[in-house]
């Protein structure tokens, strides 16, 4: 995956996500049911709802998909952190170039297809 730059505003950010004490913990059924919800919404077999903190992405609730976390630099939600849109929409991730290293779109497990990812 090419590897985007760290934000102005990046140690603000980790601040804020320290804040709220959600890393590493265990998934809320709030959590779930927003992931399950979304999921219908979109009509997509994968939901998520990710944290990226200085080195990995933890999902801290999953619909069709069992992975807990991954490595910072192996996330699509760098995009939507560096993106000032409210929403980033990647049409297909298997062929972004991107993304050609992210073992969870290189390997196929979950062909992920369509992203939208909300800051």
């Amino acid at each position: 995956m090419t590897v985007e730059p760290i934000l102005n505003d990046e140690k603000g950010r980790l601040e804020a996500l320290e804040k709220y004490n959600l890393l590493d913990s265990m998934p809320a059924d709030n959590y779930t049911s927003i992931t399950e919800v979304i999921a219908a919404i979109c009509v997509a077999p994968i939901s998520l709802i990710t944290l990226v903190d200085k080195e990995r992405n933890f999902m801290k609730a999953t619909q069709g998909i069992d992975v807990r976390e991954t490595p910072r630099d192996d996330t699509l939600c760098l995009y939507t952190i560096n993106n000032k849109a409210d929403v980033t929409v990647i049409e297909d991730a298997r062929v972004d170039k991107r993304f050609q290293n992210d073992p969870l779109i290189k390997d196929g497990e979950y062909g992920i297809l369509r992203c939208r990812t909300i800051n």
